[in-house]
């Protein structure tokens, strides 16, 4: 009897030591442990620096033709828990009686317009040339473009499979613009002060890692280097880039230039922030590589942070750049 018994105990303790070994979403892609991520994120990272190099000496025209491209195979060789983005009130402690209300990257918001639909935030930006203009950037598809200030978006917590009543009390705003063919994203112009910009990124499931930083922003352009999504319906996941310059088609039209992966995301996930963990000495650092656009069997197709900004820029007049963030993704600071 006291040889099961501490039998029992050790399997549980074993159990318990890589239940929290493996608490980070990186650990669960790559089946290592935590301390192990590190490492394995400073290979990724020299791998993709290689590819680079590589794919310019082969794209040459000498061996232009016989290139069919390179693949990266990595895997060959106390903070309080997130109090919800659910829309918890917090009270400003700059100005008494001054409400705000939370919405983090990832966080889900529901269009109660003439097409009900759910989706989720992709980032926060602002406009650099009207400044007192803020953003919430999303999918277009599920928007009536015909009819924008009819699309009312309010908030729509992870805990809710159906947005809840009273968040009716907190409209977010309306569309500004709307892109479904070709290029799938839309601004939300944020209509109250007390919706604060956030720099966050919903993890929390992982109780380890609750709540991610967003840092900087990244190119993604190397097969086989991870990405991660957050969004309302699966949360949070990872999985690897299989390939770019993918195209999605549906009743509503062809979306292009898409980086195509293998993270599990369904109907709801759209809009959601597609982030990289590259921080090696800090895994709640995130760089901002896009937003989820699309799904289907085994595959997850996003839009990259470049593409967003940059057919914006070119065709609605204004100057989008993610709030309070200098970016270089674009080949110069924008401020």
């Amino acid at each position: 009897m006291k040889n099961i018994c501490f039998i029992l105990i050790l399997l549980l303790s074993l159990q318990s030591y890589f239940g929290h070994a493996q608490e980070h979403p990186l650990a669960r892609l790559w089946k290592v442990n935590d301390n192990e991520i590190p490492k394995l994120l400073e290979l990724e990272r020299n791998l993709t620096a290689l590819d680079k190099i590589l794919s310019q000496i082969l794209e040459q025209d000498d061996y232009l033709t016989n290139f069919a491209g390179s693949y990266i195979n990595l895997m060959n060789k106390k903070e309080t828990p997130y109090s919800l983005a659910q829309q918890t009130m917090n009270l400003s402690p700059r100005k008494a009686g001054k409400v705000s209300v939370i919405i983090p990257c990832g966080e889900g918001i529901f269009n109660h317009g003439p097409v009900s639909h759910g989706s989720s935030v992709g980032f926060w930006a602002r406009d650099a040339i009207n400044t007192k203009n803020t953003y919430i950037i999303t999918t277009g598809h599920g928007i009536d473009s015909r009819r924008l200030g009819l699309n009312e978006f309010y908030p729509w917590p992870w805990e809710n499979n159906e947005p809840p009543p009273e968040s009716r009390k907190n409209l977010i705003g309306t569309p500004e613009v709307v892109s479904v063919n070709t290029f799938d994203y839309a601004l939300i112009k944020v209509e109250k002060k007390k919706f604060i910009p956030q720099f966050e990124v919903r993890n929390s499931d992982f109780a380890q890692y609750p709540t991610l930083f967003i840092n900087d922003g990244l190119r993604a352009s190397s097969h086989g280097i991870h990405l991660c999504k957050s969004g309302h319906t699966t949360h949070f996941t990872c999985g690897y880039i299989k390939g770019f310059n993918g195209i999605f088609g549906d009743e509503e039209g062809f979306t292009r230039n898409l980086i195509i992966t293998d993270m599990l995301a369904k109907e709801g996930d759209s809009g959601g922030s597609v982030i990289s963990f590259n921080a090696l000495n800090n895994l709640r650092s995130v760089s901002l590589a896009g937003i989820h656009v699309a799904q289907s069997n085994n595959i997850a197709a996003g839009h990259s942070l470049e593409t967003i900004i940059s057919t914006a820029n070119s065709s609605w007049g204004i100057k989008i750049v993610p709030s309070k963030i200098t970016w270089l993704i674009l080949g110069q600071a924008n401020t």
